[in-house]
């Protein structure tokens, strides 16, 4: 490059995609492709639910962890699921870290996010009151909370020498929210939940730099990691923050604390509920 200096990079003599999984269905990738094999699952997804939308289903989705996105071919592709939300890091304050947030928030304004009535274990969180978990009464009823789709967890460093424990995974979930008429026992009930089908496990954020670095990723659809990583997942989301947010981790939804007083006072004066009643 006249008057510049030359970019350096591997060469494409490391880059491999090879087929893994007892039958070979899935892929891995490794080299500077990784990204790609990324956002070539998703497209593939994306269209096989298009040509055959699962059962009940209410829409796409995406569930991820990673330390930090700014790959513009992977945020477009969270547009593309009915329901998305990544699960980054905290940065710094500094005026690049600023800067980079400010693009996120943006993200955010036009991505769906994802409802936590999509997951049974995040069914009684709220927002703070003040300072504390909200407190519930026999009289309040759930409240359905939209998380955006990009949201953060952790701590954030004071400055470059201050070093913090780091959300470094770095995964997705592709799968689909569903309806049901059923509770898991059987009985009548409108119920709704997120049903993992491919896992992404990868050395490579979600990044401009994971298109030059030499990193691996590899699909799954073992059924035992697939409900793993969706609890994991559903874990780090109930303990998330907005973009941000205080230094210390401080889930902004936790779980409600109840008021046992006004709990005593309904049993004395109803009864218990229906399902603790002698059959």
């Amino acid at each position: 490059m006249a008057g510049g200096r030359v970019p350096r990079s591997f060469p494409f003599s490391f880059d491999a995609e090879f087929a893994v999984g007892p039958d070979g269905r899935n892929k891995a990738y490794a080299g500077t492709g990784v990204l790609r094999g990324l956002v070539e699952g998703i497209d593939e997804h994306l269209a096989e639910h298009e040509r055959k939308p699962a059962f009940r289903t209410l829409g796409t989705a995406l569930l991820a962890a990673v330390n930090w996105i700014n790959d513009e071919e992977v945020i477009d592709r969270l547009a593309a699921f009915t329901y998305s939300c990544v699960v980054i890091a905290k940065k710094g304050r500094d005026t690049s870290s600023v800067a980079q947030l400010k693009k996120l928030h943006d993200v955010n304004s036009r991505m769906p996010g994802f409802p936590t009535w999509a997951f049974p274990e995040l069914g009684w969180i709220a927002p703070r009151e003040g300072d504390q978990p909200a407190v519930v009464t026999p009289n309040d009823r759930q409240e359905d909370i939209l998380l955006p789709t990009i949201r953060t967890l952790g701590f954030r460093p004071r400055d470059s020498s201050h070093r913090v424990p780091w959300l470094h995974a770095k995964l997705a979930l592709l799968g689909y929210v569903y309806w049901h008429d059923e509770d898991e026992i059987g009985g009548v009930a409108d119920t709704a939940g997120f049903r993992p089908q491919k896992l992404w496990l990868s050395s490579a954020n979600f990044t401009t730099t994971g298109r030059f670095s030499q990193d691996y990723g590899v699909w799954f659809d073992d059924p035992l990691m697939l409900r793993g990583f969706r609890e994991y997942l559903v874990t780090l989301l109930g303990a998330s923050e907005g973009l941000d947010p205080d230094d210390d981790m401080t889930p902004q939804f936790p779980p409600v604390e109840y008021d046992d007083e006004a709990f005593r006072d309904y049993m004395a004066e109803f009864g218990p509920w229906p399902d603790e009643d002698d059959d």
